[in-house]
């Protein structure tokens, strides 16, 4: 943490997970047959986590690299940050759009800022949607001007509408959706084995409530 280590504590982080991605992409040569190095006795089912809460805090653009190699030797990432806005605190913006974009399952909470809730959008993609638009227009001959009543007045006018269907590009879930999600409740985008899912709202029920009470039943006593 900052209280303690100051600056610091990025360098700190990095030094301590070189060591551990060394460690993991040395099970790929290790579980790949026909090399000098694969050993049939080593336990490549056995899963391995690396797990970073406060990612802001420790994040650095050799992460990008490290994170396609590491995906290879089955490891598996669960990073957590506080918004986009704090990662991308003194990074360069693409390193972490790249670096973001690699997770295959990701998960967004509440966005309390306007570039973070675009960005959130742009991940969970677009459809295309029918949008419907009514026109009317009107027209007349040999029109003359009522004075008595002030009006513009016809015998020959007629009145015309139309419909118009298009297709067009919405997003799936729209910047202010993202503004208006309420506690624990969050939009997830990911995939279920190689297919893409549809991102949708998902619900956070802690474990400290009684099983019995549903999320809305649990909200409603909160708000």
């Amino acid at each position: 943490p900052d209280s303690i280590y100051f600056g610091l504590g990025k360098y700190i982080s990095l030094f301590m997970k070189l060591p551990f991605q060394k460690t993991c992409l040395a099970r790929i040569p290790k579980t790949t047959p026909g090399n000098e190095f694969f050993d049939p006795s080593y336990n490549a089912i056995r899963p391995i986590v690396f797990v970073a809460d406060e990612n802001q805090n420790s994040y650095h653009p050799s992460d990008n690299d490290a994170l396609d190699k590491l995906r290879e030797a089955k490891v598996i990432h669960i990073c957590l940050t506080q918004s986009l806005h704090s990662l991308l605190r003194g990074q360069d913006s693409n390193g972490v759009y790249q670096y973001l974009t690699s997770f295959r399952n990701k998960l967004f909470l509440q966005a309390g800022d306007q570039k973070d809730a675009e960005f959130y959008a742009n991940l969970c993609g677009h459809k295309d949607k029918e949008v419907k638009s009514f026109g009317y227009s009107e027209s007349s001959r040999k029109a003359s001007i009522d004075y008595l009543q002030g009006k513009v007045d016809s015998d020959e006018s007629n009145i015309n509408s139309s419909v118009n269907f298009q297709v067009r590009k919405e997003f799936i879930f729209h910047p202010t959706d993202f503004y208006n999600l309420r506690k624990m409740q969050g939009i997830f985008v990911g995939q279920n084995k190689n297919s893409r899912m549809e991102p949708t709202y998902v619900y956070a029920k802690p474990h400290f409530i009684d099983w019995n009470k549903s999320y809305f039943e649990f909200i409603d006593t909160i708000n």
